[in-house]
């Protein structure tokens, strides 16, 4: 028998029991006709045990409500659990047969385990992923979030409706690749039924750019099917193509990003952030770090792009480094403080030519 199954029946037992001595004494003191006034003694006797009565009735509450998933609908503990169980059990398994799955797991929408397959550590991370789903300012509509590292980690949590009234939360950790979309698409499949048609996306390149912008920015904007490019660095932006951004919009994303790099660097075995990607159901929104020196803060490059277009991932990495440079070469304080050598400055000194 299942531990929340007995907690349940213990918790009944005791609070049937309990209420039937309290019943039964309440049944001896009752007093009787002749009796103008109750003794003191059973009075205070008869109040304290309404009240523990009260508190056990409130435990037992307590249990019954901590056992079922608070969702919109029903919950999802409400009778056998075999049926869903089984879907949840397919799901899972379909997504540990593929390459580079760590572990595989599905929880409620504020992070609590329902269903898990690999080490408890690893579901552990997976769960506080979960839960910042619904932190930082980010929109109801989100679909998923994906953490990626340095070091090729991948953590993937992706929102499922598993019927018309109940949300579950499915979590992938994938180690040197991202978690492939046919098996997020199978998962999917068997939780909802809902297999999603391919959207065809247009390939052409939407955002105009001035000579002002570095030049590997040109670049992905003529490569990719950008709807906005900005780069930030600590809550203030430096560069804005493409739609509008708002304040609120780059203080939730700084937010977010100094979560995931902390989140990188608490829990051991992961590495330092490179990205963070952010699903909803028209766009893509990733978030990569920008390579920085001692001399250069912390750059934060975001590109917004159609859900169904190719994620950049085979150019990003060259493009990173060239933004580095570039921004670095373009950076006026740099520029201020380079004293050039007495050679570089007059290479005509010393051999009799007169500047």
């Amino acid at each position: 028998m299942e531990p929340t199954t007995i907690a349940i029946i213990a918790s009944a037992s005791a609070l049937s029991a309990f209420a039937g001595v309290v019943v039964g004494r309440l049944g001896r003191v009752t007093p009787s006709v002749a009796d103008d006034a109750p003794s003191p003694a059973l009075t205070t006797n008869t109040s304290r045990d309404r009240e523990r009565l009260d508190d056990l009735q409130r435990v037992h509450d307590t249990l019954r409500a901590a056992l079922a998933i608070p969702e919109r609908g029903a919950p999802i503990a409400a009778g056998p659990l075999s049926s869903q169980l089984e879907r949840f059990e397919l799901a899972l398994r379909e997504l540990r047969s593929r390459k580079f799955t760590r572990a595989a797991a599905i929880y409620d929408t504020r992070g609590l385990l329902i269903l898990g397959r690999g080490e408890r550590d690893d579901l552990g991370v997976l769960g506080a992923v979960t839960g910042a789903i619904s932190s930082f300012g980010i929109t109801p509509d989100l679909d998923a979030l994906e953490w990626s590292s340095e070091r090729g980690v991948s953590l993937h949590v992706e929102r499922v409706a598993i019927d018309p009234s109940r949300d579950v939360m499915v979590a992938i950790w994938t180690d040197g690749a991202r978690v492939a979309p046919s098996a997020l698409m199978l998962a999917r499949a068997i939780l909802s039924g809902d297999v999603r048609e391919q959207v065809t996306h247009d390939a052409r390149a939407r955002l105009r750019v001035n000579e002002e912008v570095p030049q590997v920015v040109t670049e992905m904007t003529s490569e990719l099917p950008l709807t906005q490019l900005t780069i930030e660095r600590g809550g203030q932006v430096d560069l804005s193509l493409g739609a509008s951004v708002d304040a609120s919009q780059v203080a939730a994303r700084a937010a977010l990003w100094r979560w995931a790099s902390t989140f990188g660097q608490v829990r051991a075995g992961l590495g330092a952030l490179h990205a963070v990607h952010l699903l909803r159901s028209e766009e893509r929104v990733s978030g990569y770090a920008v390579p920085h020196t001692d001399a250069q803060p912390d750059r934060t490059l975001w590109l917004t792009l159609p859900r169904a277009s190719p994620s950049p991932d085979t150019r990003i990495g060259g493009w990173l480094g060239q933004l580095r440079w570039q921004l670095a070469k373009n950076d006026p304080s740099r520029t201020a403080h380079t004293t050039p050598s007495q050679e570089t400055r007059h290479p005509e000194e010393g051999r009799g030519v007169t500047p």
